[in-house]
């Protein structure tokens, strides 16, 4: 929020280039003014200090992963707008975390010490807010508001799980643990074991939420005891999903407060905190959640930010079109077709202000031609092995909500057709030719996907094309909340029309998300939920993640199956449960985990099991025996269930353990 400073004596201004009306501490102002950055800066010295000494106690790294944000962020403010300054700092730290885990094996550097690279980042970043301290806290009082009650907004249902697991007593992860869920943990873990992304042992084509995941897990492990590892996972990973949703939910209030007006107040909040409201609806964290999208969270991220670059070059040409690189690095790191979009934006940017792009030397170009650098090598030494490896799976099914083929159109027809009516304010013309952009690009890259899929038994129109369009759909309500800006400028605007254009834009973006209708959350377990609710659930519960998860009987539903599985889970033995849980879809979902947490590939005894294993049945527990090689231990309720398959399978080595 605010805007380019090239020398720390020059006065602060606004996004829109007006000068700020704060009361930024100057040369000229009082002794107790100057001390403010002071203090600021010595309160970030201390948090870093105290995030640091709970990395090296074993402690979750969350903290020192925000303060290196928050401080970062700030000190690229000098320099850049808040948006823009957010979007680099969320698009490095990804690439940083794609790149550090491929190369910490190759030199021997353990996952345990990256959490040095965000320390030392905000450690520079200290030292810059200090030299700079005279300009860089400088901001208006309506953006102050405004950021602290988006930051707010996310911290706020960041904080409710974990209290709610404290005031519950219940462990609320059954929220996090659904379908691919489970997959992403084991390839988190094998990261960790691994000591890094080392394909050879693990081939991973789109590993970069695992990757975040990885190194959040960690620092601390290695201390656990073996049978509470799963535990100690399952806790960090849910911190990270949150602070992912938490960061996506932020930069799109920074995008869209960044467009709108500053002159605007009351127009520009409401848009803001829509737009930073979307991400923590049914809309992106209830479908990650439901389907575990994990990494659908790094690339909602990734494609913000790269709006954020492209709205931004009119006045940072030469950043935009770097930071479009770094975007691209972090996109082939979360899965690679996604690429498309920043590419495509790049190579617009760079053709639209050649000018300022053939201007560059020394240093100066360097320093831009470095992000390139590094995307032609990851492409280069990385995505082409791992395409060249797991390019069939390109046409595999999967679990997906319902997004049928007509709404890729829709998803682009409508924001275009809304900022084509308003064009005639050239402040939402790069908005235009951007969507123009992003819709060619996700064009080739939805029929590209549906190429991969020909011949396959449900049609060219399937898994790896809807996400591929769902995720890319993800900016559709926030250009149409982006598109009354223009109006917004007009002088002389009556709050009955500042309303109507306000209104208007939001009743259209959620008439948008709607077009996935939120669904019922709690799983079909049989006795107690037999049949879903109908879709579409408009209950509070259904359209946020977060009162769902407070609750005990929708997204949580499944916690009394997860403290099933907390206690049995052993990485030293093979256990399956069998008829513990009246339910079947208790039973179910402990064995789904207990069946692929061991395995150390995808098509690896007894991972078929988990997808179809009726534990209730004795014969199909004879199966799971004999083909996992024996030796494996049955807990279970039943009386009976030894001498049911002692009667069918007398050879077979296993134990049944009656609790």
């Amino acid at each position: 929020m605010s805007a380019s400073v090239p020398h720390a004596e020059q006065a602060h201004v606004r996004e829109d280039g007006h000068p700020s009306t704060s009361d930024a501490p100057g040369p000229g102002l009082g002794t107790g003014q100057r001390r403010r950055p002071a203090v600021a800066v010595g309160l970030g010295v201390i948090a870093l200090l105290a995030s640091c000494a709970i990395v090296v106690g074993g402690g979750s790294p969350a903290a020192l992963v925000l303060v290196a944000v928050a401080v970062s962020t700030l000190a690229l403010r000098c320099w850049l707008t808040t948006a823009l300054a957010f979007a680099t700092v969320l698009s490095g730290a990804l690439a940083l975390v794609a790149v550090s885990m491929r190369v910490a094996p190759v030199i021997g550097v353990p996952v345990t010490w990256l959490p040095v690279l965000p320390a030392v980042a905000a450690a520079v970043a200290l030292v810059v807010l200090w030299l700079r301290r005279s300009t860089a806290f400088a901001v208006d009082r309506s953006d102050l508001v405004l950021g602290a009650v988006l930051v707010a907004l996310s911290l706020v249902q960041v904080v409710a799980v974990p209290v709610v697991r404290w005031l519950s007593g219940s462990p609320k992860l059954a929220w996090m643990m659904n379908n691919d869920s489970v997959w992403n943990l084991v390839s988190a873990r094998f990261i960790v074991e691994d000591g890094g992304l080392v394909p050879v042992s693990h081939r991973n084509p789109a590993p970069l939420a695992n990757e975040v995941v990885a190194f959040f897990m960690a620092p601390g492990r290695s201390g656990v005891d073996r049978t509470a590892l799963l535990e100690h996972d399952l806790y960090r990973a849910s911190e990270v999903l949150l602070l992912l949703v938490g960061a996506t939910s932020l930069l799109a209030g920074l995008v869209v407060a960044a467009g709108v007006p500053s002159s605007r107040r009351w127009s520009r909040a409401v848009l803001t905190l829509v737009a930073a409201a979307i991400p923590w609806t049914w809309s992106l964290a209830g479908q990650v959640f439901l389907y575990g999208f994990w990494n659908s969270l790094p690339a909602a991220i990734l494609i913000l930010a790269a709006w954020a670059a492209w709205t931004s070059s009119d006045r940072f040409p030469v950043t935009s079109s770097g930071l479009l690189a770094l975007i691209g690095t972090g996109l082939l790191a979360s899965w690679a077709p996604l690429v498309l979009a920043p590419a495509a934006l790049g190579v617009a940017v760079v053709c639209w202000r050649w000018r300022a792009h053939l201007d560059l030397r020394g240093l100066a170009m360097l320093a831009w031609l470095s992000p390139l650098a590094l995307l032609v090598a990851y492409a280069g030494f990385v995505t082409r092995a791992d395409f060249a490896a797991a390019s069939g799976g390109l046409a595999a099914e999967g679990l997906f909500p319902p997004f049928g083929q007509n709404l890729p159109p829709v998803f682009w027809l409508v924001p275009f057709g809304v900022l084509v009516l308003l064009s005639t304010w050239s402040t939402v013309r790069i908005d235009l030719v951007g969507a123009v952009v992003v819709g060619l690009a996700g064009a080739v890259g939805t029929h590209y996907l549906m190429g991969q899929r020909a011949g396959a038994a449900g049609g060219p129109w399937g898994y790896y094309p809807q996400k591929f369009a769902w995720t890319l759909a993800l900016l559709a309500p926030l250009l149409v909340l982006l598109s009354v800006r223009g109006g917004l400028a007009v002088a002389g605007l009556r709050r009955i029309q500042q309303g109507t254009l306000v209104l208007g834009s939001v009743a259209l973006a959620g008439t948008l998300l709607l077009q996935v209708p939120p669904a019922d959350p709690r799983p079909v377990t049989g006795e107690r939920y037999p049949v879903a609710h109908g879709t579409p659930d408009y209950r509070l519960s259904s359209m946020l993640p977060v009162v769902s998860i407070s609750l005990s009987d929708r997204s949580s539903a499944l916690d009394p199956a997860v403290d099933t599985l907390l206690r049995f889970e052993d990485p030293d033995r093979k256990v399956v449960v069998s008829r513990w849980s009246p339910e079947p879809g208790d039973n179910t979902f402990v064995n789904y985990w207990l069946l692929q947490l061991p395995v150390d590939r995808s098509d690896e005894m007894p991972r078929p099991y988990a997808y179809g294993l009726d534990s209730f049945d004795p014969s199909a527990l004879c199966d799971l025996v004999r083909d996992w090689g024996g030796g494996v231990v049955i807990q279970t309720r039943s009386d009976t269930l030894d001498d049911e398959m002692r009667a069918l399978c007398p050879r077979q080595d296993f134990e049944v353990r009656v609790h």
